[in-house]
């Protein structure tokens, strides 16, 4: 397993995690709004130019707050999408099998069985893909990769040549 492939599991056992960090963020949103705009100048300030540089109407920083604070919500809700089909993959693996996945967290230089390596992968690759097509976000080209592409070469050569 390289790293690429080691990240991407241990980032969806990790995706409750990610969603509290989420969560804590729209709580701060409004705190550090207040506190970013509770301080503005004066509607008379001017800048080096003598042009006009006030605040920005309260109606547009209220509508960026909102629109902010529901793509942090829409990104929760594809994140708890993942969580979601990622544990129903889990709660079909044994137990030996659901604690290699969690030591994989804790130990860097763990190698999963190639089965269960596998299997993940490509439950996450599937997952991706109910994601994009849930959420109609952009889509990656999915290829399903060929078991043995040499018995497909030698089979095109064995066929006899048609003349006409």
């Amino acid at each position: 397993m390289d790293l690429l492939e080691r990240n991407l599991i241990v980032e969806f056992i990790t995706l409750n995690h990610k969603i509290q960090i989420m969560q804590k963020r729209i709580a701060e949103l409004d705190r550090e709004f207040i506190h970013a705009h509770s301080f503005m100048g004066s509607s008379l300030d001017v800048d080096e130019s003598g042009g006009h540089c006030g605040p920005k109407p309260w109606y547009l920083m209220v509508e960026d707050l909102v629109r902010t604070q529901q793509e942090a919500t829409h990104n929760i809700e594809i994140v708890e999408y993942a969580r979601y089909q990622f544990k129903r993959f889990t709660d079909t693996l044994t137990a030996d099998e659901q604690n290699r996945l969690g030591v994989l967290l804790i130990r860097s230089n763990i190698t999963l069985p190639v089965g269960l390596e596998e299997r993940t992968l490509a439950e996450i690759g599937q997952i991706l893909e109910a994601v994009s097509w849930r959420f109609g976000l952009e889509q990656d080209i999915h290829l399903e990769p060929v078991h043995d592409a040499s018995v497909g070469v030698a089979t095109m050569l064995s066929l006899p040549e048609v003349t006409s």
